[in-house]
């Protein structure tokens, strides 16, 4: 069993008699099962991963343990995840459009041909971290064509490290605020990157009143083209 970052939830995992597994979110201040994920699959993440230690959700992908690639079917089933909402894609497209508007020069490219084929969704609480790492999970023609990673950042303001190396100390830092979009590619797609530190109480008050929040934290959405 373990519990969530902020203390306030419980996680148990076991496995159902035909070797699935599950994990069951109880929440201890309120004393009732919040929600159950099923189907996770002997050797492999399914439809939804969820860490624990990191309160991570990934999906529309699959991602295999024995490899740490992501693959568009699970392992143990064939099971296939299902695709990124159309909305979401419309999001990532307007970013990349309006980035590449924002920073054109005469000669520039257009932008990237790019459709996310994975959503990694994060949720931060008040002392959520993330160390300092690469992501290359991606296959090789992803990264080798500097397909972008597309971040949308909302909730509560983290501190963002990033560097071309891997002495954080060397790192330099930004702050993510609510609505942000973060954005490498190209050179910078191979980035070490970390998140240090979250912003207590510094999620807009109106998205904590439209959204009814009782404990906010960071919520981050990760778009990468990981099969591509």
């Amino acid at each position: 069993m373990s519990y969530s970052a902020d203390g306030t939830r419980l996680f148990s995992c076991g496995s159902n008699k035909e070797g699935g597994s599950f994990l069951v979110e109880w929440n201890e201040s309120e004393g009732v099962v919040k929600r159950t994920y099923h189907g996770l699959g002997k050797r492999s993440v399914g439809v939804v991963q969820f860490d624990t230690t990191k309160n991570r959700f990934l999906a529309a992908a699959v991602q295999d343990p024995q490899t740490n690639k992501y693959v568009d079917q699970r392992p143990s089933d064939g099971s296939v995840p299902p695709k990124i909402p159309p909305e979401f894609l419309t999001l990532v497209h307007s970013a990349l459009e309006d980035s590449h508007s924002a920073t054109r020069l005469s000669n520039s490219k257009p932008p990237f041909t790019f459709s996310p084929d994975i959503c990694i969704v994060n949720f931060y609480s008040q002392n959520g971290r993330l160390g300092f790492h690469q992501d290359k999970a991606e296959s090789k023609p992803s990264l080798s064509a500097g397909l972008p990673v597309v971040s949308f950042s909302i909730g509560n303001s983290a501190e963002f490290l990033y560097g071309g190396g891997r002495d954080v100390d060397k790192a330099n830092k930004v702050v993510l605020e609510s609505g942000d979009v973060l954005i490498f590619s190209g050179k910078a797609r191979n980035v070490f990157h970390a998140v240090s530190a979250i912003k207590p109480d510094s999620a807009p008050i109106s998205l904590i009143t439209e959204t009814n929040l009782r404990n906010p934290g960071r919520l981050n959405l990760t778009f990468m083209a990981v099969l591509s």
